[in-house]
């Protein structure tokens, strides 16, 4: 059991040895405790007490010798050392005892408490604005395992699948013992000067500021390093030094020194000495936590045996079944449980699914919260559109036929059936759409900084009768109509239309489709409808994970700067920041955008913090906090209509296979599959867009149009890729391609008429 509670008042007294403490435990007598028991953070039978005087907790004389000799002169170091630690601890008991009443609490899970005192800064402390499997024995363990390492000091490995379960674990420790983190989301373009001490040009002079690592280790914060498996082999080594020994040289003179080394040079020589020789003392209450997942299960660096021997480790697997009912129960309680159970089963089956035949399956590792909740809101949506929405692989092009087949027979095993009858061939099974969502927009009505979107169910049933009303973020211009001129609406269109709206009101989404399906129109009509302002971001080869999101630039001085990016400036005015071509991007980049895109919790190069809104303003509810003293400090919060749309084609010339959608990425987001429009859609959009054309060359185009679509062939994939229905790009294509073109071009009767001209003199 999970509790917290105050250990002690003013007036109480330490418990004396050999009596009881309030956990009903026996306190050992003094000269009972061994040497190991000293090197811990804190005596357990002391933390919690706030009152004076108090007796030594260690022996008043040593203890005879039971050979009647002198120690060996070995051992001096070691007794040295123990001396040094029983020093160290007697100072951090009177520091406990002339604390506040107010300030000091414990937690206690189970039998392990650690103290809890009130933060230097709260606005470090995280916050879970969600609600995290409270009731799971599970958690209270893995949280009980993190106590009793915090309070040995030793530092954390926590290995598990992709996914914000491992992070929120720290986040949900860190809240429960006050404790203010450093985070640091890693990735091949992180190098030493953004874990130790970074040179900015201010004033004409050179200076250096402490970063995250640096800023942990003197304040006593927890430092955790997320995506350790990303991070460059010269990079991590850096702070092995600081992990096995708490010591590190910077940049900037300073040294950064084990608390029992600078305490006991401390004692023999003056603060003006120690300041003169740069010496900087490294907090007790250090600690560093490292997410990082298995390799070569996923794509990664292995963990070098001599940095990996520095953490105690932890697989933190995927919540289990009982867990996770537990948890969407609360979270949607008005859901029938059969349903949620439904959903649990075929994740749990897809997620563990073994390799059979050769034919390997993509993870489920998404969480189910979003689809939860979308459920408690909309009780007719289908069941099988929040799984196309969380799991898009059965859609894509990528996924071979066999694959394909064995996802389908899962859905089928758990009722979840797609838009067209279980059973169909591969050939039919690969056009398959995107399940709808069960709803039609019946209006919006606008709001300061929402909308309400009216939502009419297409089928009524005993379980979902009459209109629902759903409330989404919104821009702030009023919503614009559809351009006739421009854009042709369809049913297809339509439909998709409202599953990006319900999917817009959970979190962020990722549009994936082929080169001319439409997507950026699609996107364009839906965001005016938002009345949204667009920060469109293409995406490019070599970008860095820094470039998403500050780019360093100098005055007309000299003087160093950092520069908002377009991301930041989304999330900051709330736009809608659509990342293009997301399939292009080397791999780790993306996923260093994990914490902004699950949590809302983002921190830059310059060293601004961007937090989620409702924990900005339970900050400002703070009687010592203003918005003037966040802003002095670079904490600024994210819009809440601030939203991240994602573009993407299933594949890519450097991804071929669709590999760049792996299991980190599929945590990130929800998905809308965008199709090509069949041929009676298309031909109904030429016609719209286009009425003065002969009816005989439309047919002919997109029969063409739809053979070359299904071409199977590694050629016509080629020419698949570089053709589509509004560009022709034949006249750059090879010679082998292009003969292949100019066959399927006289198959439906398209040949050039006499005179035309040759492009290919």
């Amino acid at each position: 059991e999970s509790k917290i509670s105050s250990a002690g008042g003013a007036g109480a007294a330490l418990p004396k040895p050999g009596g009881a403490t309030s956990h009903g435990k026996k306190v050992p007598p003094a000269s009972w405790i061994p040497p190991g028991l000293l090197q811990r953070r804190l005596p357990w039978s002391v933390v919690g007490a706030k009152s004076s005087p108090t007796p030594s907790p260690f022996p008043s004389q040593e203890p005879p010798d039971p050979a009647g000799e002198m120690p060996d002169p070995k051992d001096s170091s070691q007794a040295s050392r123990n001396a040094d630690a029983a020093e160290r601890r007697i100072s951090q008991i009177k520091d406990i005892l002339a604390a506040p009443a107010s300030s000091l609490k414990t937690v206690s899970i189970g039998t392990v408490s650690v103290r809890v005192r009130d933060p230097a800064r709260p606005d470090l402390v995280p916050r879970l604005e969600v609600p995290f499997y409270e009731a799971s024995q599970e958690v209270l363990r893995h949280l009980q395992w993190l106590m009793q390492k915090d309070r040995l000091g030793q530092d954390v490995f926590l290995i598990g699948p992709p996914g914000e379960f491992r992070r929120n674990l720290i986040m949900k420790y860190a809240d429960l013992a006050q404790r203010e983190i450093e985070y640091v989301a890693l990735s091949k373009d992180v190098t030493d000067s953004d874990l130790k001490q970074r040179r900015e040009i201010v004033g004409g002079s050179a200076i250096y500021t402490d970063q995250a690592a640096v800023r942990a280790a003197v304040h006593g914060r927890i430092l955790v390093l997320d995506g350790i498996e990303k991070a460059e082999r010269n990079c991590l080594p850096i702070i092995n030094n600081l992990l096995e020994n708490r010591e590190m040289s910077l940049d900037d003179g300073r040294f950064l020194v084990h608390p029992s080394r600078y305490d006991t040079l401390a004692k023999s020589h003056s603060s003006a000495e120690m300041k003169k020789w740069n010496l900087v003392r490294t907090s007790d209450e250090f600690l560093v936590i490292a997410l990082g997942l298995p390799v070569p299960k996923y794509e990664g660096y292995p963990l070098d045996p001599p940095l990996r021997s520095r953490f105690q480790a932890r697989n933190i697997s995927a919540p289990t079944f009982l867990s996770q009912i537990t948890h969407l129960a609360k979270i949607a309680p008005n859901v029938p449980q059969r349903t949620l159970e439904r959903l649990i089963s075929v994740s749990m089956v897809l997620r563990d699914m073994p390799v059979d035949r050769g034919i390997t399956i993509p993870e489920f590792v998404a969480q189910l919260d979003a689809a939860a909740t979308l459920l408690s809101r909309l009780p007719a949506l289908d069941p099988r559109a929040l799984l196309d929405a969380t799991y898009p692989y059965p859609l894509l092009p990528t996924t071979d036929g066999e694959q394909r087949s064995v996802i389908e027979t899962a859905y089928h095993r758990f009722d979840f059936l797609g838009p067209k009858a279980f059973g169909a061939s591969a050939a039919a099974l690969s056009s398959l759409s995107q399940a709808a969502s069960g709803y039609r927009l019946v209006k919006l009505a606008k709001g300061p900084s929402t909308i309400v979107v009216t939502l009419e169910p297409t089928l009524l049933t005993a379980d979902a009768s009459g209109l629902r009303l759903l409330t989404v973020p919104a821009g702030p211009h009023p919503p614009l109509p559809v351009d006739p001129f421009t854009y042709v609406q369809t049913d297809y269109h339509s439909s998709l239309l409202v599953t990006l709206t319900i999917l817009h009101s959970v979190g962020d989404i990722c549009v994936i489709g082929e080169k001319g399906s439409g997507k950026s129109a699609l996107l364009r009509v839906w965001t005016r409808g938002l009345g949204y302002n667009v920060e469109t971001i293409p995406m490019y080869k070599d970008m860095s994970s820094r470039d998403l999101l500050q780019r360093r630039s100098t005055t007309s001085t000299g003087d160093t700067v950092w520069e908002n990016a377009p991301l930041v400036k989304a999330a900051l005015e709330g736009h809608i920041a659509v990342l293009d071509q997301i399939e292009i991007l080397p791999l780790g980049t993306l996923s260093t955008l994990q914490r902004l895109i699950t949590d809302r919790e983002l921190v830059l190069p310059d060293g601004t913090t961007l937090i989620h809104p409702a924990r900005h303003a339970s900050l400002l509810r703070r009687a010592d906090t203003t918005a003037a003293m966040l802003a002095a400090k670079k904490i600024f919060p994210i819009h809440p209509a601030f939203r991240v749309v994602a573009v993407a084609r299933p594949a890519s010339s450097s991804s071929p296979k669709g590999n760049w959608l792996n299991p980190e990425i599929l945590a990130m987001f929800r998905f809308v599959v965008v199709r090509p429009l069949v041929y009676s859609e298309e031909t109904a959009v030429i016609r719209t867009l286009c009425p003065g054309l002969d009816e005989s060359k439309i047919k002919k185009l997109l029969t063409f149009a739809t053979m070359l679509r299904s071409e199977q062939e590694e050629m016509g994939k080629l020419l698949s890729s570089a053709l589509s229905t509004r560009a022709s790009l034949s006249r750059f294509l090879p010679a082998l391609a292009r003969v292949a073109l100019e066959r399927m071009l006289e198959s439906c009767d398209i040949i050039p008429t006499e005179g035309a001209l040759d492009v290919a003199e």
